[in-house]
């Protein structure tokens, strides 16, 4: 099992210059820089019936995580939501994000979502060498 809470606010800055804290949340301008890492690698790293679990901000599209993690082999779902009022850093950067189109004006919330994604390919063919066995 893999469990991620990989950094995912939408920034200016590149992720791998952030310094400090700001290395727990920087993500790149779209948010995604660590979290499309994770969904590309994840099955390599799974045994046949492993697990992802990866929490993020629905600010990074949810359905492009999902697409990432189906197309490497996994069979992905969102399989917790919850809306949260914006922290310190998210509050710091509202306006930036509503002039990028990613915040609605005046928004001032977040929701978070935790999406599982199981090994499906590697599992199929565990269970078909089971069977030859």
């Amino acid at each position: 099992m893999i469990l991620a809470n990989p950094p995912y606010v939408p920034g200016d800055a590149d992720p791998p210059t952030a310094r400090g804290r700001a290395r727990a949340w920087e993500a790149g301008p779209r948010g995604g820089v660590l979290l499309d890492r994770i969904c590309q690698a994840a099955p390599r790293h799974l045994a046949p019936s492993g697990t992802l679990l990866v929490v993020h901000s629905a600010l990074n599209g949810v359905a492009a995580t999902l697409v990432a993690l189906r197309r490497a082999g996994m069979r992905a779902s969102v399989v917790a939501r919850h809306c949260e009022p914006f922290g310190p850093v998210m509050r710091s950067r509202a306006e930036s994000l509503e002039a990028r189109g990613l915040l609605r004006p005046g928004q001032r919330y977040e929701g978070l979502v935790v999406v599982r994604a199981d090994h499906i390919a590697a599992r199929r063919e565990h269970e078909r060498g089971r069977r030859a066995a």
